[in-house]
């Protein structure tokens, strides 16, 4: 059964991790003696030994919240995550194992054959169900690239979440041979449309102020990356970034809106902010050297949609979004790199603080955190350095989630992610810090 390496997963999770309760010490965040413990052990830590957490964790996570959607609760876009998550550990872990890729189209193909059969009920929306296939096109076009590529190392012990009665159906049995005969290139095509339908859906959601900015935002980036798989050019490149951008400055301009009526937190707004500022510099890169005359499409979907969001109560002017984008292409990168890091350190700010509270979504505080190493990355500072702020991060993330955990006030998939967070941050940091010291510097 699928819960078979249950104690396996949690033996090695708790060899390092440590499995006493810690209910009862010092307040949220005040955490000085668990850093210096955290710094002791990281340096003598075995890297391959990290590997093991890293992967038992993202295991027990995904195996969590893969419960939790079959049960009909949880957030679909942290499930896919969580899925991305232990692909990437099981790659790490043997060596780009083709098995992991094929894991990982399993994993997805439940999901989306779940949400399919949702859907059809009228139980979730279409949206759900786009994003459940895009990913699952993901996998399989990742699998079919890695098919032939001879696996270091068996992944027969591995035993993920993925329910017996899925794999043993026809269905299944089916589609895995259907897959197996597809050309990536033809797959392309419907995994751009899944993309496209799943960020517009959330799209609206937003202009009517529901859903979530975070999953809207997703979305988006992953309709972006689908264009620019399938541009023939770089001018389909430069018209799937106009297109970014233009989504980007429309959710910050109402986000600003939002916020300035008192609407919203600002960690919303900074996030859209520095989604923006982001679309904003890989525009102007993609444009750089170009003639003055940048072949910019101009009449987007977004664009010519002006009436939708009238009617959603979002004023809108073509002529504020033009005057916009030629000062946008003006921008100066390196400001904007500034700008960028600004963002995405008061968004990080605000959200840790909501965290101490008890409140906002570990998800979103990970997010900004990586997001944040980015933006120091571009911003080129010193490389060790950053990594260490990170790992730091993560584990002060992970001691609050460790306690409340222990209190019985969070599920094991949050404690989870967060020694998954840490355990990814330390193998990087140390990394880094070991060159360091191996070149002499």
């Amino acid at each position: 059964m699928y819960r078979a390496t249950a104690f396996v997963v949690f033996g090695i999770l708790f060899q390092f991790i440590g499995a006493r309760a810690l209910a009862q010490v010092e307040p949220i965040f005040s955490a000085p003696k668990e850093l210096a413990k955290a710094k002791f052990a990281a340096a003598n830590a075995s890297i391959p030994k990290l590997m093991e957490v890293k992967l038992a964790a993202a295991r027990s996570q995904y195996d969590a919240r893969q419960s939790e959607f079959l049960a009909g609760r949880g957030s679909l876009d942290i499930l896919l995550e969580a899925s991305q998550d232990l692909l990437a550990a099981e790659l790490e872990a043997y060596n780009n194992a083709s098995a992991a890729f094929e894991r990982r189209l399993d994993r997805n193909s439940a999901i989306e054959s779940k949400n399919r059969e949702r859907l059809q009920n009228g139980r979730i929306p279409f949206k759900e169900w786009m994003q459940s296939k895009d990913h699952s096109l993901d996998a399989e076009i990742q699998w079919l690239q890695s098919r032939g590529k001879k696996a270091s190392s068996p992944l027969a012990a591995v035993d993920v979440a993925v329910p017996m009665d899925f794999l043993e159906s026809k269905e299944f049995a089916r589609a895995k041979f259907e897959a197996s005969l597809a050309d990536p290139k033809v797959l392309a095509e419907p995994k751009l449309e899944a993309g496209q339908f799943a960020y517009i859906g959330r799209y609206y959601e937003f202009l009517a102020g529901r859903g979530t900015l975070d999953v809207m935002l997703k979305t988006s980036q992953a309709w972006l990356q689908d264009e620019l798989a399938l541009s023939a050019d770089n001018n389909q490149r430069i018209a799937a970034l106009e297109r970014e951008w233009e989504s980007a400055w429309m959710t910050d301009w109402a986000n600003d809106v939002r916020y300035q009526a008192g609407r919203i937190l600002i960690q919303d707004l900074l996030q859209s902010r520095y989604n923006r500022l982001l679309a904003q510099i890989r525009l102007i890169q993609a444009t750089a050297g170009m003639m003055s005359s940048v072949p910019l499409q101009g009449g987007t979907w977004f664009s010519f949609d002006c009436a939708a969001r009238i009617s959603y109560g979002v004023p809108f002017d073509l002529k504020r979004l033009a005057k916009a984008k030629i000062e946008a292409l003006q921008g100066d990168i390196q400001r904007l790199i500034r700008e960028k890091l600004i963002a995405i350190r008061g968004q990080y700010e605000a959200r840790e603080q909501e965290f101490q509270q008890g409140r906002g979504t570990l998800d979103i505080l990970l997010e900004a955190s990586g997001n944040l190493l980015d933006a120091q990355r571009e911003a080129n500072e010193d490389e060790t350095t950053i990594l260490r702020e990170y790992w730091e991060r993560s584990v002060l993330i992970e001691v609050v989630n460790k306690r409340r955990y222990a209190a019985h006030t969070i599920a094991i998939q949050e404690y989870m992610q967060a020694v998954h967070a840490r355990a990814s941050a330390e193998i990087e940091w140390l990394r880094a810090s070991r060159r360091l010291k191996e070149g002499g510097r």
